[in-house]
């Protein structure tokens, strides 16, 4: 399939997805896009078909309950008329939705006219029913012919087109063997129907009229659509008779429906026949429909037919003539029955011709492939020389290049080894690096750490200048302070003095010493306020004292981190000493092992050129021997065509 076609659809009843095609024109990529969901919408709709049909086959089942357990002849009209028509009529119209699915429309190229016919032919079935429901109100008897029998006549015309639209879609194009079939089944049913049925119905409704040839057309029209479903069901492969095979169930109920009908209308079995057997076949025609998958399959060839309905027809046609020797038979039965035997002679004449036909060119094409075997068995000696002398260089080159790459290996193993020591003093090499680079970070990491602690030992040592200071300043305010004391207690001495000498005079004048008194006090408050400050001055002095001892504390152990991170610089400067001398060393010895490869490198290059020139030798051979395979693959071939043919 070109990428520029539409999706092919899988061909097999009862589906697997259509295959998508290759990317090609967009045009072609939506018909495949369409194609699919068209597909998939489908199944879903057959799905629910299914569930309709269920509850169908739910409600037919308790009617069929009801005429078992109803008298003979009863006739409920809203349910054996009115409500049997409805079921008929849904029947036929869910055949007719088939036809106007898009999924079906779109993917059936022929034959997709077969739910239509069989849907209109149910439908006017039903329309049937309902008219001779509405003739019979009352109690009435409906004339005959009738309305209700133009309707039930239409059916058959239709239903006959649907199935001769299923069998050429499904047997494909007729050849001479199933149009023959086809015959043979139709003179069959019609021998029977001559013999069997004419009589009785002609009997029952006393001898030829227009009511008797209308009662006539239903057993005769049952048996000519029994005839086309059994010779369609003969042209079609086995696996594709299953809607057929529906189609051939539903006529048969409906010729056993209408055969009681007029023979035996009032019987029990006649009773439920009459009025079961419609309904049930309407059903079975619709399930049908619905069956058929819309995705056309391919058709096997035609082969040519067997024996098993020339069989049937012929035993059909020597049972008359029997009959019409031992009772009596219609004149009408015995020229059917014998025109039967003469057009199943023919198909079995232009069969057995056939079959013989095929022997012959089966026993000219058995000679034939004899002779081209012969002449394959002498072309294959041939080329089997040729082949043995090619191997025979073949193993002499085989031996040179065996030696060659003998040594090859050898040199192979001896630079396996170089390259060994090789990968292992670079994996030292890598290792030593490592370690390089690891102490040249340490050094780099302490070297930034050392200038940061010698910061902070500038920072604390200016602020223990700042410390000192601040108790210069506290010793200068002290020496104050005590100027301050010594005046006081000058000045105190003085009044001590004074007060001694008015303390005599108080008798005279004790005013005088009151001012005494007051002075001393003030003198002694300033004394408390000065010792006051003294405290202050002294506590201050305190503090700055101990913040001086913590300051000179963190300066010795900073310099304690600095000769700790100067002893870690000192051994990475040792380590890197160290890895400097293996890097040496192992640059050394990869030195030497390069030498020594480029040695076994020219050995094994003198090797390698040895084994090219095998190598071409043994490629000639090789092109000799493709040829000689290529001949004999042909030859193989032509063998098995005449195997299968």
């Amino acid at each position: 399939m070109s990428i520029s076609e539409p999706i092919s659809h899988v061909r097999a009843s009862g589906g697997r997805a259509p295959t998508l095609p290759l990317i090609g024109a967009d045009e072609s990529w939506e018909l495949a896009m369409k194609d699919a969901f068209a597909y998939i919408g489908d199944n879903q709709l057959r799905r629910r078909a299914k569930w309709t049909f269920l509850v169908a086959g739910v409600l037919l089942a308790a009617f069929f309950v009801s005429l078992l357990v109803r008298s003979v002849g009863s006739f409920y009209a809203p349910v054996d008329g009115y409500g049997t028509a409805l079921f008929e009529l849904s029947a036929g119209a869910f055949a007719v939705y088939r036809y106007f699915d898009p999924a079906w429309r779109a993917n059936v190229a022929k034959g997709k006219n077969f739910p239509l016919f069989v849907g209109i032919g149910s439908m006017a079935w039903a329309i049937g029913d309902i008219a001779l429901t509405i003739e019979s109100s009352g109690g009435a008897s409906p004339s005959s012919p009738s309305v209700a029998d133009a309707f039930y006549i239409i059916f058959f015309p239709l239903c006959f087109l649907g199935i001769t639209t299923l069998v050429k879609r499904e047997a494909g194009d007729p050849t001479l063997t199933t149009w023959l079939d086809r015959v043979i089944a139709a003179l069959g049913v019609a021998t029977v129907f001559s013999a069997f049925i004419v009589g009785p119905v002609l009997k029952a409704v006393g001898g030829w009229s227009l009511s008797s040839a209308t009662s006539m057309v239903y057993p005769a029209g049952d048996l000519i659509l029994l005839a086309v479903a059994i010779g369609g069901l003969a042209a079609v492969p086995r696996d594709r008779r299953r809607v057929l095979g529906l189609i051939a169930l539903a006529v048969s109920v409906n010729a056993i429906g209408d055969t009681y009908n007029l023979l035996q209308p009032n019987s029990r079995m006649g009773y439920i026949a009459n009025a079961a057997a419609w309904p049930i076949s309407l059903l079975l025609i619709s399930i049908a429909a619905w069956q058929q998958s819309p995705h056309d399959s391919k058709l096997a060839p035609s082969k040519t037919g067997g024996f098993v309905l020339p069989g049937v027809g012929a035993g059909a046609g020597l049972v008359i003539l029997l009959f019409a020797s031992i009772s009596k038979v219609g004149s009408g039965a015995i020229a059917i029955a014998t025109l039967t035997l003469f057009v199943t002679g023919v198909r079995l004449t232009y069969t057995v011709r056939k079959t013989q036909s095929e022997n012959d060119e089966r026993q000219h094409s058995t000679e034939e492939r004899e002779a081209t075997l012969l002449a394959l068995l002498t072309e294959v000696a041939k080329n089997a020389e040729v082949l043995a002398g090619s191997s025979d260089r073949l193993t002499a080159t085989a031996r040179q290049l065996s030696t060659g790459a003998d040594e090859a290996s050898s040199q192979a193993d001896l630079v396996a080894e170089k390259s060994s020591l090789i990968t292992n003093s670079t994996r030292t090499v890598a290792e030593s690096a490592e370690d390089m680079a690891s102490s040249i970070s340490d050094i780099t990491r302490n070297t930034a750490e050392a200038l940061a602690v010698g910061i902070e030992a500038q920072r604390e040592s200016e602020e223990t200048s700042l410390t000192i200071a601040k108790l210069a300043d506290s010793s200068v305010q002290i020496g104050q302070v005590l100027d301050v004391i010594t005046a006081i207690a000058q000045q105190t001495n003085l009044l001590a003095l004074n007060a001694t000498i008015e303390a005599a005079r108080a008798g005279e004048a004790g005013k005088g010493f009151a001012v005494v008194a007051s002075e001393v006090k003030e003198l002694a408050t300033k004394t408390a306020k000065a010792t006051d400050e003294i405290g202050s001055m002294i506590s201050a002095i305190q503090r700055d004292t101990e913040s001086s001892v913590e300051a000179i504390e963190r300066i010795g152990e900073t310099i304690g981190r600095i000769n700790n991170i100067q002893s870690s610089i000192s051994a990475a400067v040792d380590q890197q000493t160290i890895t400097t001398s293996a890097v040496i060393r192992n640059v050394r010895v990869v030195s030497e092992g390069s030498e020594q490869i480029s040695e076994h490198i020219s050995v094994a290059a003198g090797a390698a050129r040895g084994t090219a020139g095998g190598s071409n030798d043994a490629l000639q051979a090789a092109s000799e021997l493709a040829t000689m395979a290529s001949t004999l693959k042909s030859l193989v071939a032509e063998h098995q065509d005449l195997i299968q043919a």
